[in-house]
């Protein structure tokens, strides 16, 4: 209503991560990779974002041949573009992904309409986050916050912060004050208390006294092996036979092997091993020293 204009941002490419049948139950998965298919509406396709197959998404189900009988599960950027669409349909509409933003002249293009004013709404993944200033864009949504909250990975937390940070200072970079509004099922989460308030030392306080109480880096040091096969066997064998080779001491800790969260990927079978060493341990002489005294099969890569 004032003119201005609204960035929507969801790091989820695609109409829909899950897609099933209705009628007999079977989810549409990658056949090399332990991942569903990604269903991109507009081009009428099923896609695996980790090896590239795709698949034409048709009016019948694979499995048992049933009519019309194709759902899909979830949300992704395009869902939300078709529901901007819906609520408003006199906005103008860019939706901003790296499947369809593809070179530099796709990128000069989109900011130069956005500067100009053409477009009302972005819709977008984290392409879209970083490093624009767009003066009249002063309202953002964050959709699904949490899912990047919750994953196993070290620094998943301060991602988060960094990227919530870098996206809701898109909004109200000039005199007009912005709008934020963050789309979570866990509003108390501390993250967000220190985003609102912009407290980065206290968010970096926490993390740090974290990392310390878990003795984890920057107070020692890790590295991660991921050992992969296209025998499942033969990967994990490796794997237990690579953390034989470490000298026990009590400066080291090692951990694994564990399958990777997509074990199976491209055909190939992937295990972990963590080494976790004291800050003071010449971490990339002992894992030279390992590596040149392994036989490494030739089925297997690390």
């Amino acid at each position: 209503a004032k003119g201005k204009q609204t960035l929507l941002y969801l790091n989820r490419r695609g109409y829909a991560p899950v897609t099933l049948c209705k009628s007999c139950g079977k989810k549409y998965q990658c056949g090399d990779c332990d991942f569903h298919l990604v269903l991109h509406k507009s081009k009428q396709k099923l896609a695996c974002h980790h090896c590239g197959h795709q698949e034409k998404l048709l009016p019948k189900c694979k499995f048992c041949d049933e009519e019309d009988a194709i759902i899909s599960v979830g949300v992704g950027v395009e869902k939300v573009a078709e529901e901007v669409k819906r609520i408003f349909p006199e906005a103008r509409i860019a939706l901003v992904t790296s499947d369809n933003v593809t070179s530099f002249e796709d990128v000069d293009k989109l900011v130069n309409q956005v500067l100009n004013c053409e477009i009302d709404v972005i819709v977008g993944t984290q392409m879209i986050a970083k490093g624009h200033d767009f003066p009249n864009l002063n309202l953002v949504g964050v959709i699904d916050a949490d899912a990047m909250l919750y994953s196993s990975e070290l620094r998943a937390l301060e991602k988060t912060y960094q990227m919530l940070t870098q996206v809701i200072g898109r909004a109200g970079r000039r005199e007009e004050q912005g709008k934020v509004i963050i789309q979570t099922y866990n509003p108390d989460n501390f993250i967000f208390e220190q985003i609102i308030k912009n407290d980065k030392k206290t968010f970096y306080d926490f993390e740090i006294k974290n990392r310390q109480m878990l003795d984890l880096p920057p107070f020692s040091r890790l590295t991660k092996f991921e050992v992969s096969s296209f025998i499942e066997s033969e990967a994990k064998k490796f794997a237990k036979e690579l953390i034989r080779n470490f000298p026990i001491s009590d400066k080291i800790e090692i951990f694994g092997p564990a399958p990777a969260a997509l074990q199976r990927l491209k055909n190939r079978h992937h295990f972990f091993v963590n080494l976790k060493t004291e800050k003071k341990v010449n971490l990339q002489k002992l894992v030279l020293d390992v590596m040149q005294g392994l036989k490494i099969p030739r089925s297997v890569r690390i």
